[in-house]
């Protein structure tokens, strides 16, 4: 009777047409399938109405929903409350303050009861974001967190990580010093491959941050090469796209009372501030070039 291919939402009364049944007959039909989870109602906006629609769930979205469906089966409605704003977070995650207000749960101790069963039963997980060392954020199990929670290859814990940043750094200088001319995306590439930082992944972001760096410190140069955006027919609609590559300075560093500051080289610069985590008065490389 209905369509895997109905994704989408439909409105009701398109939804009568095209079923051809009578009144009576169409609301048991609809019924029918709403009682078997397989159409789910809405609430949509038309030209300033609110209209009845309906959105037709695939045998895929059928099974993700019997997992979940099983996962929760037992908990108690405040639980699932819980849950479900933690779901609605998605990768960015949510704190216990946004918890409590969203939930309506005052009572701090009960909240973190229901959170600790969650944790336990491996359906959330917590982590510490940048910037927020001292609180945690909750999201599913499952879910990566996004760049702007966790910080990408900088942050271990939440705090931000130099070690990392000067092993980057080393590498990709030598790297490039070694083997020659080298673009963010090789050098990313490579340094993957060799498991420098174990599991995390390092993106060409990551390395261009870098590059950046050395170059400030006079240690590299760009260098944009010509390359067209296809590689076989040469050129797409006439238009070429330039490849940045990075290769050891030429003629030796040329000096500055700008690029002697380390905050004209520092790859976190960006994020430097009043935040707990990065700000001018516990860097680690400001203390370093005072005492220098």
């Amino acid at each position: 009777m209905f369509s895997e291919e109905k994704n989408d939402f439909i409105v009701h009364s398109d939804l009568q047409t095209r079923l051809s049944l009578d009144d009576k007959s169409c609301e048991v039909a609809i019924n029918e399938a709403i009682r078997s989870q397989r159409l789910v109602p809405l609430t949509i906006e038309r030209s300033g109405t609110s209209t009845v629609a309906y959105k037709w769930r695939t045998d895929q979205q059928m099974q993700v929903k019997r997992s979940r469906d099983a996962k929760l089966h037992d908990l108690k409605d405040q639980e699932r409350m819980v849950y479900q704003e933690i779901e609605k977070a998605g990768n960015k995650g949510i704190k216990s303050d946004s918890l409590k207000f969203k939930t309506g749960i005052r009572v701090l101790r009960k909240l973190n009861e229901i959170v600790d069963k969650l944790l336990r039963r491996n359906l959330v997980k917590a982590l510490k974001a940048v910037g927020s060392q001292h609180k945690k954020i909750y999201m599913l199990y499952g879910i990566e967190p996004s760049r702007e929670v966790v910080g990408g290859v900088w942050y271990d814990e939440g705090k931000f990580d130099k070690e990392v940043v000067d092993a980057l750094y080393n590498a990709c200088y030598y790297r490039i010093k070694n083997e020659g001319m080298k673009s963010a995306k090789e050098l990313s590439d490579s340094l993957n491959k060799m498991h420098l930082l174990n599991n995390a992944i390092i993106t060409e972001l990551d390395i261009e941050y870098i590059l950046n760096a050395l170059e400030l410190d006079g240690k590299l140069e760009k260098v944009r090469k010509r390359r067209s955006d296809s590689g076989k027919s040469g050129k797409v609609e006439g238009r070429d796209k330039a490849l940045i590559l990075y290769r050891l300075k030429v003629g030796g560093r040329i000096d500055s009372s700008f690029t002697e500051i380390p905050c004209a080289a520092c790859p976190v610069a960006s994020k430097c501030g009043i935040t707990p985590e990065i700000n001018p008065q516990n860097c680690a490389y400001f203390d370093s070039w005072i005492e220098f």
